[in-house]
């Protein structure tokens, strides 16, 4: 069975029919369900349909309006009998078996000179077999060979509300006329994204533990192997906040990716961040109780580097003064082990409230250290340390 459906309604404009439009009004498709799937060999069960329909010489395609379709209660699967076996978990989506059911849509679109498609979505909402549901999706949109236009988009997840003031992409092709998507241009504008993370751990199973609110706003424009993120403001849970202007160079391989830009504030502290880092990690991450002194700590400066070896110039402020840093940040064992390298210096850092029992005082120094944090083993430290005043 590829489709079955309970009933269907259609109205079609005869009048138009014999001019060579063909004008089809409010359609509806109640309990329809649609099933593909590709064979061990990769053929895909529709494939004898799409060769009867595909004309051998262009033909001049007709304009085609379709005004209203709505589905109620639709449901897809398919299944691609072709590929590995994925060790996945229940809640992970597989992309080589998908099962979509309890979809309603509404959508308006015409095709027009040839090959512009204007489409509008007034609602869309289903649920996948891995868990992810998408609560509502509306956006208009238009579509040419050279460029894929939305105006706006609101999209609802289970705890997520993202609303998209314009996107607009420009399709750049190769020498075969493909799409090479690493050199297609785009701009899009996130003016409001309330984001549970967590709704996106079908997707990228790291979030699977991210389960504190998030938002986002940005500017977004560039090339997905080089783009820029201009106004970026996020914030996780009451405390992490970020506000930033970043480059990346090299997507979507994040390894190799080349960041570079200017921090206008990371905010954050203690429980923040062992939160943060045990939920990605997914191991127990604990820092000094003494690291609860600092208070609340604001960032400010330069980043560059790539994810595993980044360059941090800025200035650190805490409740006991504030830290400038030159130094080199490395991320190991998938979140698992942070290394420190470089200089860091105080003009005038109170040891008194970090360490309050200790009888120490006010401290300027300038320092040459070497940090470790792991979440399986304790912090360690190596500084070579050259102390300007010291007070006791």
């Amino acid at each position: 069975k590829i489709i079955s459906l309970d009933d269907i309604n259609a109205e079609i404009n005869l009048t138009s029919l014999l001019k060579g439009d063909v004008h089809i009004k409010n359609i509806t498709a109640n309990n329809l369900d649609a099933n593909l799937y590709t064979d061990s060999l990769g053929t895909l069960n529709i494939q004898f349909l799409i060769d009867a329909l595909t004309p051998k010489e262009k033909l001049q395609t007709p304009n085609l309006i379709f005004p209203l379709i709505t589905l109620n209660n639709a449901s897809f699967k398919y299944t691609n009998n072709s590929a590995p076996t994925k060790n996945l978990k229940q809640w992970q989506f597989n992309a080589d078996d998908i099962d979509v059911d309890s979809l309603f849509t509404q959508i308006q679109f015409s095709l027009t000179n040839q090959s512009n498609l204007d489409a509008k979505v007034n609602y869309l909402n289903f649920k996948e077999k891995s868990g992810f549901k998408l609560a509502h999706f509306s956006t208009d949109v238009e579509l040419t060979d050279s460029s894929f236009i939305i105006p706006s988009a609101n999209i609802n997840l289970t705890n997520t509300k993202l609303v998209t003031d314009s996107i607009v992409i420009l399709l750049t092709r190769n020498n075969e006329d493909k799409v090479n998507w690493a050199k297609t241009q785009f701009n899009f504008n996130i003016s409001e994204a309330n984001i549970n993370l967590s709704d996106l751990k079908h997707f990228v199973p790291e979030l699977e533990r991210l389960k504190k609110q998030a938002s986002i706003s940005a500017k977004i424009d560039g090339t997905l192997d080089n783009f820029k993120a201009t106004n970026l403001k996020a914030t996780y849970g009451n405390t992490l906040s970020i506000s930033a202007d970043i480059e990346a160079l090299g997507l979507p391989n994040i390894k190799n990716t080349y960041f570079k830009g200017t921090i206008n504030h990371i905010r954050f502290d203690k429980a923040s961040v062992q939160d943060i880092i045990a939920n990605v990690s997914k191991q127990p991450f604990v820092l000094p109780n003494e690291i609860a002194n600092l208070g609340l700590c604001q960032y400010s400066g330069d980043i560059s580097g790539y994810t595993s070896n980044l360059v941090l110039y800025g200035n650190l402020s805490s409740n006991i003064g504030n830290i400038k840093t030159d130094v080199n940040l490395k991320i190991r064992d998938n979140f698992n082990l942070f290394l420190i390298n470089g200089r860091i210096g105080s003009n005038h850092l109170q040891l008194n409230k970090l360490l309050p029992e200790s009888g120490l005082n006010n401290i300027s120094f300038n320092s040459n250290s070497q940090i470790k944090l792991s979440t399986k083993q304790p912090l360690s430290a190596n500084t070579k340390i050259d102390i300007k005043t010291f007070g006791f």
